[in-house]
């Protein structure tokens, strides 16, 4: 019996040869790119694992559908199944060689990357740096392995769809991503790629979320059971039937109502979920509640789902989150009416309710982004009350700008993002924070308009800020020149502004200097008294901060090399720099490989010990590149270092 399996084993093998060269490729891939994009000996493995363990499972999940397809009517497709129904072995020693050994090849693949990654693990090992968590490790690893046997178990039924279940399978994917986002009930414990959930820190203790995993395997063995029996009916004569009706007039127009038909489903759903957030029927947040019961739930509940209401929100949230979020929600409703009333936001303006997502991740430095009547923040343990408040606030007044503006200035993002973000912050700051909590800010536009003016035609066009300076200087360019509108013009300007840019008879889709003069003559008031205004502040903030920029000059010259792999710019730093900087100050470097290259391409390095700058070379492969070198102070502008100009310099062999 055991010899007959083997030889089931190695017959499986050859037929699935493909599909592991396949998975040797993508191991040699990723070799390759680790080695080409990151510094090998500052890549831990668990820092590694924190930010790829979303992607690790969706990858896992599209490498067993990759696998499945195909393998249980291969034999039924290739004429042989009549002739294997003639030897002495079972459909079931069958059907479980083919599950075994699909789930073997997509381990031995996680078990590769982990090899890999623990010798990196081992490179970047320095004195002060954590143990290896072996125990984690071991607990990813058993993880893993056990949604690679649950994806198989409930692909190999679906996969007697054939080309079918190529929209088969991303609906039942979008159907329960559409019942998590909305809060269904108990939706979690069915969701495979919520089972992995690494500690927040490398010493909090990793409970195997065992409840979970029953669920799963229920589920994944009544689908393995269903597999089987497909299988077992399967005969070589349905095959051969099936391939008539198919190629026939009745089965291709069958064919294409299917299709049609998925389409629609599929729209139906994105249809359904939007409609779904923005309800206003649901219940109050007192029958919602956040209670000391909620949170002694067993830990494996920790990343369950919850939803609350409140009269101008409603929040999504897990779990191990409900303590901590807890009194933000019950002060959201009040800082949702400050930002209003300061913005004169009428009725219609303020109705319905902001969905609050907590449960999403955001990028690296990014505490909350707004869409439309949607807002994504994180909170991490460290976040403090006052800090939440006023990061909601900035983005409620984002939400809020786009109902007063009937999303008009969307349509011309590129020309109003100064404004959205200048009039978020001063929100922010003037209502939510201390009186001299900006000062951060001060120092960054001081510092930056020091190194060159920063020019109200620059901040009217995103596109030309980019290509020249740091874009995010929106945020403390756009709040100085929405204090210089004020200063002009008193309180009522961003209300009165907003008015005008949404009423109903403006132009469409204006953009550049002609959006803000249209805006600025509807509301009665002076674009060029407003520029006048904000180049006085920016000169009074230059003088206030004149030691700070004199001590941390501009970088506007360098030396650029291809060299071993990487790219190597080698600055030209005053003399004497070192002495003159501020203590703690440091220099960082970025580079793109031309002046229209998006952020996400941009590559990033700190100054090395011979006070050069490297990036790997595998993203610039063409004769010139421009770079930024930009400052880094832990005292204002640790998370948010301060760049001065692109410089474009060729690459010298």
């Amino acid at each position: 019996m055991i010899r007959r399996f083997f030889a089931i084993l190695w017959k499986e093998w050859k037929c699935l040869q493909p599909f592991y060269f396949l998975l040797l490729a993508l191991f040699v891939v990723g070799l390759l790119v680790v080695q080409a994009l990151e510094f090998m000996d500052e890549y831990p493995i668990w820092d590694a694992l924190a930010e790829a363990t979303g992607f690790s499972v969706g990858q896992t999940f599209v490498l067993c559908i990759v696998g499945v397809l195909g393998l249980l009517t291969r034999e039924k497709d290739e004429g042989i199944l009549t002739y294997l129904d003639g030897l002495p072995v079972s459909r079931f020693s069958m059907y479980l060689a083919k599950w075994l050994l699909v789930v073997i090849l997509v381990f031995m693949l996680d078990a590769a990357w982990m090899i890999e990654g623990l010798v990196y693990e081992y490179l970047s090992k320095e004195s002060d740096s954590q143990p290896t968590p072996w125990q984690h490790l071991g607990t990813y690893l058993f993880l893993h392995t056990f949604l690679i046997g649950y994806f198989v178990s409930i692909l190999m039924p679906i996969s007697f769809l054939r080309f079918w279940s190529l929209l088969v399978i991303p609906a039942g994917w979008m159907i329960l991503s559409i019942l998590e986002t909305i809060g269904t009930p108990y939706i979690t414990w069915i969701n495979p790629f919520a089972l992995i959930q690494l500690p927040e820190k490398i010493d909090d203790p990793w409970v195997i979320p065992w409840k979970h995993m029953a669920i799963l395997s229920i589920i994944g063995g009544f689908a393995w059971f269903i597999g089987l029996c497909f299988y077992g009916m399967m005969s070589a004569i349905s095959g051969r039937k099936s391939r008539e009706f198919m190629q026939s007039s009745w089965g291709k127009a069958l064919t294409g109502l299917g299709i049609f038909g998925g389409l629609l489903i599929l729209a139906g759903l994105f249809v359904g979920l939007s409609y779904s957030m923005v309800q206003n029927d649901a219940l109050p947040l007192e029958t919602v509640p956040i209670s000391g019961a909620d949170l002694r739930e067993p830990l494996e509940d920790e990343n369950a789902i919850e939803s609350a209401i409140s009269e101008k929100f409603q929040f999504v949230y897990r779990r191990k989150m409900a303590q901590r979020i807890a009194p933000l929600l019950k002060e959201a409703d009040d800082i949702f009416n400050q930002v209003a009333q300061f913005l004169q936001a009428p009725p219609p303006a303020t109705a319905g309710r902001v969905v609050v997502d907590f449960s999403s991740p955001l990028g690296s430095h990014n505490a909350g982004q707004a869409y439309w009547k949607k807002i994504r923040m994180s909170f991490p343990e460290e976040l403090q009350l006052a800090e939440a408040r006023a990061i909601l606030g900035h983005e409620v007044t984002h939400v809020l700008i786009n109902n007063l503006t009937n999303t008009r200035l969307e349509e011309s993002f590129g020309s109003a993002r100064w404004f959205h973000e200048g009039l978020a912050s001063y929100v922010e700051f003037t209502i939510f924070r201390g009186k001299n909590a900006s000062q951060d800010y001060d120092h960054w536009l001081a510092l930056s308009s020091t190194w060159g003016e920063v020019h109200f035609e620059e901040m009217v066009s995103n596109g030309l800020m980019i290509k020249n300076r740091d874009p995010n200087i929106a945020y403390p360019a756009g709040m100085e020149c929405i204090k210089a509108a004020i200063d002009v013009y008193g309180e009522e300007f961003p209300a009165k502004i907003l008015t005008s840019i949404g009423r109903p008879d403006a132009p469409r889709k204006l953009e550049g200097l002609e959006l803000w003069r249209d805006a600025c003559l509807a509301a009665g008031y002076d674009l060029e008294r407003i520029r006048g205004r904000f180049r006085a502040r920016l000169k009074d903030l230059r003088e206030e901060h004149k030691a700070t920029c004199e001590s941390m000059p501009e970088i506007t010259k360098g030396k650029v090399i291809r060299q071993d792999g990487q790219i190597v710019i080698t600055p030209e730093l005053p003399e004497g720099w070192q002495d003159k900087a501020p203590t703690d100050a440091t220099l960082i470097c970025r580079v793109r490989p031309d002046d229209f290259a998006e952020p996400g391409k941009w590559r990033y390095s700190k100054l090395l010990d011979d006070n050069t700058f490297a990036v790997s070379a595998l993203d610039f492969l063409k004769p010139r590149l421009s770079f930024q070198v930009g400052w880094r102070n832990k005292n204002w502008c640790e998370t948010q270092p301060i760049f001065g100009q692109w410089v474009e310099a060729p690459l010298e062999p």
